[in-house]
């Protein structure tokens, strides 16, 4: 794998990262934004939502041109990687695998946390009133969104690691 393509790579990588850690989780909130009655908030938390997803196009689309621009593969005393052989599309089959366990696995006590707060407020009326259970409701369905994220992206991992894959190795 060239220098430049490991980096194209790793671009593109990160940008699925934003993307799930972001855009996922603003169309999860979009449903709750609704409730804001101020107009200048859901208008500034409109902008900041669409230069996060204009940003993650960009490290998708441009990603060759990044590389170029920052010189990422400038300097290194070799022209090529050596990762024992392997080809790219092995990498980032791995690189989504670890992204979609960390996504169910880091979500998984959140949600157990959440359903056992809202089993304990509907048997016990005084327990957990520092926590709504609208807001506990919201945490549940975010947590869950990730899961379901997280497993698609273990069960789609060959397309996608086709649509990543860098062109001098298609």
């Amino acid at each position: 794998m060239s220098v430049k393509d490991f980096f194209i790579a790793v671009i593109k990588i990160i940008a699925l990262f934003l993307f799930i850690e972001g855009v996922v989780v603003f169309m999860a909130n979009t449903v709750f934004v609704v409730q804001i009655s101020e107009i200048d908030l859901i208008i500034g938390y409109l902008a900041i939502a669409l230069t996060f997803f204009a940003l993650v196009l960009l490290m998708l689309a441009k990603a060759s041109q990044i590389v170029q621009l920052f010189q990422l593969d400038k300097g290194f005393s070799t022209e090529r990687f050596d990762f024992s052989n392997l080809q790219a599309k092995y990498i980032f089959k791995m690189v989504l695998t670890v992204l979609g366990l960390y996504m169910v696995f880091m979500n998984l006590p959140h949600i157990l946390m959440n359903l056992y707060i809202l089993v304990k407020n509907n048997i016990n009326t005084y327990g957990f009133e520092f926590n709504s259970i609208q807001s506990t409701k919201e945490t549940l369905y975010i947590s869950l969104l990730y899961v379901f994220v997280g497993i698609a992206i273990l069960s789609l991992r060959k397309s996608i690691t086709n649509m990543f894959n860098p062109t001098s190795e298609k």
